[in-house]
């Protein structure tokens, strides 16, 4: 009777009567599968255009924007622990060997597994792996291109979108209200080619043969839990809290905050600096604790990395706040 229903019942409903950590499994691969398109498209083809000189049509442009996201998805970096445990329902790499084999579905490309693509996970060596495959799709060398392509700003976006595609996507994400992410994730599934659909079914029988990870029943919520990290304080005050308090309703829309985000992560910045207040300079020590959820330290994570700074010096200033922040968020 199970596989006379299988066989007669859309992918949809199969989905729809998954328990709820596969549910969140599957919807979620699915809908990072076409952001994964939509951001190689919106952050990468532009500078690549400019460097090549003229715009990629189809049906190159589809291989182009598949190899860019298979690129970055090899590389980028996954929080660990419950912000990513509670967005995807099982252990990061399993999401991101499903997103890959989506991504693959949807440019028909002969290639199976993430894994098959080669792909390193140094970002770096990933960027020149990826251009490679670009240029070769277009039937260009990289030495005829490699001048032009130093001089647009392809490397700085690729940089940006390693570091914050899935910290970004999980923040925007737990944005939606809970029905309206659904509903859009359900309307990608029923849009998968033939080819996505078997993917996300062979999936689905992998997790319902396998056990959530044992993060699963600890968690408290999404980015709930609180983290404690030191930053120096001159970076810290001048360039963090200054920057946030300064933040405009353009610049709040552009990175997805709202103004209560805003106050938020103002309130933690000024926990940090109640003790200190009205004491001389040479008091306040070198370093600064803030406390606050995974998922505050995202959105400041993320403010970082949006931060397009002018001068160099402010540049590494950010460079040493964002350093100190990664590592105990356990980003890869």
């Amino acid at each position: 009777m199970k596989l006379f229903e299988r066989l007669f019942s859309s992918l949809s409903q199969e989905v729809g009567k998954l328990k709820e950590r596969d549910k969140r499994f599957v919807l979620a691969c699915v809908a990072l599968s076409g952001f994964a398109i939509q951001s190689a498209e919106e952050h990468l083809l532009p500078p690549f255009e400019v460097a090549l000189g003229s715009s990629v049509g189809p049906p190159k442009k589809a291989k182009v924007l598949a190899e860019f996201a298979l690129g970055f998805l090899a590389c980028c970096e996954f929080p660990k622990g419950n912000t990513a445990i509670e967005f995807f329902g099982r252990e990061p790499d399993f999401a991101r060997e499903m997103i890959g084999m989506l991504v693959l579905s949807r440019s028909d490309d002969v290639r199976q597994t993430l894994d098959s693509t080669h792909y390193s996970r140094n970002p770096d060596e990933t960027r020149v792996q990826v251009l490679l495959a670009a240029l070769r799709i277009l039937g260009l060398s990289y030495g005829s291109q490699n001048q032009a392509l130093a001089r647009s700003d392809f490397d700085s976006r690729w940089k940006v979108t390693v570091e914050s595609f899935i910290p970004g996507a999980i923040l925007g994400f737990s944005r939606i209200p809970r029905d309206v992410y659904v509903e859009r994730a359900m309307r990608d599934v029923r849009s998968l080619s033939a080819r996505g659909e078997a993917i996300a079914r062979e999936f689905i029988r992998r997790v319902q043969k396998t056990a959530a990870s044992p993060n699963e029943s600890s968690r408290s919520g999404s980015g709930s839990e609180l983290v404690r990290i030191a930053l120096p304080t001159d970076q810290f005050v001048r360039l963090l809290m200054g920057g946030i308090v300064r933040l405009t309703d353009e610049q709040l829309s552009a990175l997805a905050f709202a103004k209560d985000d805003q106050k938020r992560l103002i309130d933690v910045c000024m926990k940090a600096m109640q003790p200190w207040l009205g004491k001389d300079i040479n008091e306040i020590p070198d370093f600064l604790e803030l406390t606050a959820p995974v998922s505050d330290w995202l959105m400041i994570l993320n403010f970082l990395q949006a931060w397009k700074a002018a001068e160099a010096y402010i540049e590494e200033d950010l460079e040493v706040l964002r350093r100190a922040i990664r590592p105990r968020l356990k980003l890869r």
